[in-house]
């Protein structure tokens, strides 16, 4: 079955560009350069932003991620922080971001992959929030625990999704080659059903192989859980 995916876009939007302009005089950002951000629904209004910060002598940046088609497109899971497009070339580091869509949720990725300062523009509400890492400061808790419990479990199971794009069977045998000596359990999900984790209990600590947002429910794990990207970013594997 093929499957199409086709980005929906918010059209005739009005974005206030007084509020964004009256916000970064009050809370003025400590680099020059921008990166312009947005959910694919508003990525096309990216561009027309571009005077606005150069008017207040910022210089604004927009490129594209890993795994999105749209320069400036944030998702969950990827955001073009650190890398610049398919071939993972590293990007120069830009720490100040603007993100024009709503809620925390592309806001959390964008502090993940190391920014310094957010600065959200939500369209339908029309107000401007500044988030520091001091938002994902719990997330960063329930990271460690996760590494902590991984490092002394001996029984590991490995949570694979069937999900187009989520499908990360290939990291099992990573893991195996990375860190021997442990018995890993794959465990297959379409859509991750919390309570059937619960029938395995012999399993200390879980690995998420899938969508690395579901570090967002670590309370509905019944054991410590650590996002696969976190063991295998640093280590050396084919």
């Amino acid at each position: 079955m093929d499957i199409a995916y086709i980005p929906v876009r918010v059209k005739n939007l009005t974005i206030r560009e007084e509020v964004i302009r009256r916000f970064l005089h009050k809370h003025p950002p400590e680099h020059k350069e921008i990166l312009l951000t947005a959910t694919a629904q508003f990525q096309s209004y990216l561009d027309q932003l571009i005077p606005l910060f150069q008017s207040l002598n910022l210089t604004p940046i927009i490129r594209a991620g890993r795994h999105t088609r749209l320069p400036g497109q944030v998702l969950g899971c990827d955001a073009p922080i650190q890398y610049e497009g398919k071939a993972r070339r590293p990007a120069s580091a830009v720490r100040t971001v603007f993100f024009l869509g709503d809620g925390v949720f592309h806001v959390k990725e964008l502090l993940q992959q190391d920014a310094e300062r957010v600065y959200a523009y939500q369209p339908f509400s029309r107000r401007m929030t500044l988030y520091t890492p001091e938002l994902i400061k719990r997330d960063e808790q329930h990271r460690m625990a996760g590494l902590k419990a991984f490092h002394a479990a001996e029984r590991v199971g490995v949570i694979i999704s069937l999900k187009p794009g989520q499908q990360y069977y290939r990291f099992l045998n990573q893991l195996r080659k990375a860190y021997p000596g442990k018995k890993y359990y794959p465990i297959v999900f379409d859509t991750i059903d919390f309570s059937q984790l619960e029938n395995f209990p012999f399993v200390q600590a879980f690995v998420n192989t899938a969508c690395p947002r579901l570090m967002d429910d670590y309370d509905k794990f019944p054991k410590p859980v650590v996002n696969i990207r976190d063991l295998l970013e640093d280590v050396d594997v084919q």
